[in-house]
C-alpha cells in the first residue's frame, strides 16, 4: 500500500515486470505506482508486464494503481518464430487457473512493443486464459501498443475460458497488430464470456490482418457489449472489421445501445458496427454507426460492406439501428440501401 518504484528492468528470464515478477497466494495491492522502462530479450514465451509479469495469484485485487508516462515495454529478443508474448501495460499474463482478479481505478501511461513474434499484447492484461473470474473497473489506458502478431487489445489481449467484466473503462492511443486487434479486447476464444458495458475506445487501429473491430476485435465465444461506444479509425488489409466488433462468431454475440463514430478500412466485409456476424444467439439492436465512411477494396472478391453490418451468415435480431444520412459507403460493386429491421 502506497508504495512507488521507478526504475529499468532488463534481462532474459520470464516474469519481467516494473513492480513484481510474479505474484502468489493472496495479494491486495492499494495506491502504488511504477514508471519503468521493462525489456525483455527473452527468445522464449515472455509474462512482461509495467506492474506484475505474471499474477498466479488466487485472489488478487489492484486498486488506484497506476503505470506512469514515461513507462515502456519492450520486446527486444532474437526471436525467429510466433510465441507467446504476454505483454501487458499492467499484468502481462493474468492468471494461473481459478483466479479471482479484481482491477478498479487503475490506469496505464505507456508505449509497449512486443515486437514481430509476440502473441497477446495489450495495454492492461496480455493474457487470460485459464477459468478465471475477472473484473477491470472505473480503468484506463493512455498508449502506443505494436505488435506483429495476433490478439491485440487496449485492455486485454486474449482471453479465453475466463470470464471477464469490463465497466467503466475506456482507452485512448494506437493499436498495431495482426489479427484479433480490439480498441478493449483482442480476441475471445476457448468459452470465453466477456461483458463490456459503460465502455469506450479512441483514436487509430491498424490491423495486417483479419478480425479486428473498435471494441472487440475477435469474439469465438460469448461477447455481450452494452452502453459501448468507439471512435476509432481502422485500417485494416484482410476481412471483416466493424466499429464496435470485427467479427462475431461461433456461439454468442449482442450488441445493445453502442455507437461507433470512425473511418473503417477493410479489405472486405466491412460494417459501421460489425464486420461480420455469424453466430448462433446474434443480437444487434438499438446501435447507431455515425461513421463518416465506410471502405472496401475488395475488387471481385465476396464480402461487401454494410452501414451497420458487413455480413451476416446467420437469423437474428437486428433491429432498431440507424446510420448517419452523411455516411460515405465505397465498395465496387453495391450501393447503400437502408433495410428493415430483420428479426428471426
Amino acid at each position: 500500500k502506497n508504495v512507488s518504484a521507478e526504475g529499468v528492468v532488463k534481462g532474459d528470464k520470464q516474469d519481467a515486470a516494473g513492480f513484481v515478477g510474479k505474484t502468489q497466494g493472496v495479494i491486495s495491492m492499494t495506491d502504488c505506482s511504477v514508471k519503468a522502462s521493462v525489456t525483455s530479450t527473452l527468445e522464449a514465451n515472455n509474462r512482461c508486464g509495467g506492474l506484475i509479469g505474471w499474477n498466479a495469484a488466487a485472489d488478487a485485487t489492484l486498486t488506484n494503481c497506476h503505470v506512469l508516462a514515461g513507462s515502456s515495454i519492450t520486446d527486444a529478443s532474437a526471436k525467429t518464430a510466433k510465441q507467446d508474448g504476454c505483454y501487458g501495460g499492467l499484468i502481462g499474463y493474468g492468471d494461473s487457473g481459478e483466479v479471482v482478479l479484481k482491477i478498479k481505478g487503475c490506469s496505464v501511461k505507456s508505449t509497449i512493443n512486443s515486437g514481430t513474434y509476440a502473441v497477446k499484447v495489450a495495454g492492461i492484461i496480455g493474457t487470460l486464459q485459464y477459468l478465471s473470474t475477472v473484473s477491470i473497473e472505473d480503468s484506463f489506458v493512455e498508449a502506443e501498443v505494436t505488435a506483429g502478431q495476433n490478439y491485440v487489445g487496449g485492455l486485454v489481449g486474449y482471453l479465453g475460458q475466463s470470464k471477464l467484466t469490463v465497466t467503466g473503462c475506456h482507452f485512448d492511443g494506437k493499436l498495431t497488430g495482426a489479427s484479433g486487434v480490439g480498441g478493449l479486447v483482442g480476441g475471445v476464444e476457448n468459452n470465453a464470456e466477456l461483458a463490456v458495458s459503460k465502455s469506450y475506445a479512441k483514436g487509430n487501429l491498424t490491423s495486417t490482418a483479419n478480425n479486428s473491430g473498435g471494441l472487440v476485435g475477435l469474439s469465438n465465444s460469448t461477447s455481450v457489449i452494452s452502453d459501448s461506444w468507439s471512435s476509432v479509425n481502422l485500417t485494416q488489409s484482410g476481412q471483416f472489421g466493424g466499429g464496435i466488433v470485427g467479427a462475431g462468431q461461433t456461439t454468442k454475440i449482442i450488441v445493445t445501445n453502442c455507437y461507433s463514430l470512425g473511418n473503417i478500412n477493410v479489405s472486405r466485409g466491412s460494417g459501421g458496427i460489425a464486420g461480420c456476424i455469424n453466430a448462433p444467439t446474434s443480437e444487434i439492436r438499438n446501435c447507431l454507426a455515425w461513421n463518416p465512411e465506410i471502405k472496401t477494396n475488395r475488387g471481385e472478391a465476396q464480402y461487401s460492406p454494410g452501414a451497420i453490418i458487413g455480413v451476416v451468415l446467420t437469423n437474428g435480431n437486428y433491429s432498431s439501428c440507424y446510420r448517419t444520412s452523411a455516411m460515405t459507403v465505397t465498395d465496387v460493386k453495391m450501393t447503400l440501401v437502408d433495410h428493415d429491421d430483420v428479426t428471426a
